[in-house]
């Protein structure tokens, strides 16, 4: 077990794979314990509420992290699904991520003000990343296939 030495709480999230135009992704860094300095790089997303879908979830993170509005089915199907046991704030979970990839005809501005108390303590900055500047990065980022997805995307 990560983190604790509880179960992995069983959870489900949507994430946006955002491109523009370039092909330069959309990753925000997060502080995955508030009580350290460790940071990854992901996709803007986040764990189901109430009785959404994946893609619902993605959307309307999408939206409170960043302020952007896409259009995505509510039954959309993933592009990518990755399962992952993971530490977050210090509470393990067995989290399995639908991502679902999205072009836009332009890069859009990012508006942080609907983030939820927890995004604002987590989230430390935004950046548009292009294939080479993962495969050069040293930092972590998720999802583990995204230099792949991003550079064969045909949708």
């Amino acid at each position: 077990m990560i983190g604790t030495q509880q179960q992995p709480i069983l959870r489900i999230a949507g994430r946006i794979i955002l491109l523009d135009p370039d092909r330069h992704v959309l990753l925000l860094e997060h502080r995955i314990d508030r009580a350290a300095a460790e940071t990854v790089w992901a996709t803007p997303g986040g764990g189901l509420e109430g009785s959404e879908t994946p893609a619902q979830a993605a959307r309307r993170e999408l939206s409170e992290e960043c302020g952007i509005v896409v259009g995505l089915a509510d039954d959309e199907v993933a592009d990518h699904t990755e399962r992952r046991v993971m530490s977050f704030d210090r509470v393990a979970y067995d989290q399995t991520d639908y991502f679902y990839i999205v072009r836009v005809a332009q890069r859009p501005q990012i508006a942080v003000g609907h983030r939820t108390e927890l995004e604002e303590l987590t989230v430390l900055g935004h950046r548009w990343f292009s294939a080479e500047d993962l495969r050069a990065s040293t930092t972590r980022y998720e999802p583990t296939q995204l230099i792949e997805l991003i550079s064969g995307t045909q949708r």
